[in-house]
């Protein structure tokens, strides 16, 4: 007898043989379907990811800083030793945008309502983005 792929001439005339035969070729072929539909989800699935939007802050890697004045004076407020703006007694300021970065130094001198001396402040930060820092003075 002859070994070839295939049904033979025994497998023929036994009608269980054939049948197995059938059902085993029918498997591999649902087998590889099944396979390929598989892989054609798992890439459309991939593909269709929805994109989070990121917040200004995060992009461009800035945080803010509050400065209130809980003094009747005003205050010049200097970040990493550059003027930002004078600050009326009692007062709140916007928020400041700062870019991200350690060490940042805010800085404050009061402008008017002293005697000898005008009273001074520092303080230093870690600025990490989308943070918000509040500080008051004096």
């Amino acid at each position: 007898m002859k070994w070839r792929r295939g049904i033979n001439r025994q497998q023929k005339n036994n009608p269980l043989l054939s049948l197995l035969h059938l059902k085993k070729n029918t498997m591999r072929k649902l087998t590889l379907v099944l396979f390929l539909v598989g892989i054609s989800l798992a890439l459309v699935l991939q593909g269709c990811k929805k994109e989070v939007q990121k917040e200004d802050c995060e992009v461009n890697k800035y945080g803010t800083v509050t400065i209130s004045n809980s003094s009747s004076n005003p205050y010049g407020v200097y970040i990493d030793g550059v003027y930002k703006m004078n600050l009326n007694g009692g007062a709140i300021s916007t928020p400041i945008n700062i870019y991200e970065g350690n060490n940042r130094k805010l800085y404050a001198i009061q402008l008017s309502g002293y005697l000898l001396y005008p009273t001074e402040k520092t303080t230093y930060f870690n600025m990490v983005s989308c943070s918000d820092y509040s500080w008051q003075i004096p």
